[in-house]
């Protein structure tokens, strides 16, 4: 049921941003509406994506703008959300949100564009459950049962069977899997986002592998395991945001940041399937 209410979605969040960009660019001609709107939807089986990089290269500038689409497009994911509950499918998804704040009551928070960082590019319409962090959990089940022959989790362990918290993954984990059984994890993520709010007085933490790789670095805490942590800056200067060029990496951590990266890759993915390649070699000779 729930993938043949995903075979639909791509069509209608089409017709809806059509709809919606008609309302809030009124300068573009209808033709350019509709060329926008096709080349702005990612049609995933599992994950129908809407992002807003074309919209936003037509606004550079215009962080007004910028604000008012994501707001837009916040607002038709959301109506989304409404007919898989009038589908009786109300417990089925939730909404992504890349780069986000953090969460805040089990909702991602939109990352609202500012001079230097255009925030938030895309909302994802994603599977329950479908959180990196449980797909850890599957991939360590899987490994061990491999090696081992007995699979910590239980042999069919997937992600909806997953704990929500980190506090709970982990102690999944513990309880679970022996510790001359985890192997050493190396964790490799690129959107990770630290802001102050002048507002709550606190750092919002979000990104979209923050979550993961957290649980990396305190699964070798609480292993004993090297495991190492990798930040690689994919946009290019492709997109407008903070980038690993900054020595103080503002926007992407912060001072009291608990996450903590032992290597940053500065030239993108090139340099990074360049470093991997070698660590693959030296692992085999």
């Amino acid at each position: 049921e729930e993938l043949e209410f995903l075979k639909n979605i791509p069509q209608k969040m089409e017709e809806l941003l059509k709809y919606k960009l008609n309302q809030i660019l009124p300068s573009l001609k209808s033709l350019e509406i509709e060329k926008l709107s096709k080349a702005s939807i990612i049609d995933t089986k599992f994950s129908p994506t809407i992002n807003l990089n074309q919209i936003f290269s037509l606004i550079p500038n215009n962080i007004k703008l910028q604000q008012s689409i994501q707001l837009m497009l916040e607002e038709l994911m959301n109506e989304l959300m409404n007919c898989a509950s009038l589908a009786g499918l109300s417990n089925s998804f939730y909404l992504h949100v890349a780069p986000n704040l953090g969460k805040e009551k089990d909702k991602e928070l939109i990352k609202f564009s500012s001079k230097g960082d255009v925030g938030t590019t895309d909302i994802q319409l994603m599977l329950s459950g479908a959180i990196k962090e449980a797909g850890l959990l599957v991939l360590i089940n899987k490994y061990v049962e491999e090696k081992y022959g007995k699979a910590p989790f239980g042999k069919n362990f997937n992600v909806r069977e997953a704990p929500r918290t980190l506090p709970e993954l982990l102690s999944l984990c513990r309880e679970k899997v022996e510790e001359a059984q985890m192997p050493v994890l190396i964790g490799i993520g690129d959107t990770v986002t630290s802001t102050y709010s002048s507002e709550r007085q606190e750092w919002l933490r979000g990104g979209s592998d923050r979550g993961f790789l957290t649980l990396i670095q305190e699964l070798g805490k609480q292993f004993k395991k090297e495991n190492k942590v990798v930040l690689v800056d994919s946009s290019g200067g492709e997109v407008d945001r903070p980038s690993l060029s900054q020595k103080n990496l503002n926007g992407i951590t912060d001072p009291e940041d608990p996450l903590k990266f032992n290597a940053l890759f500065k030239d993108g993915p090139n340099s990074y399937v360049e470093w991997f390649c070698r660590l693959a070699e030296k692992r085999v000779m």
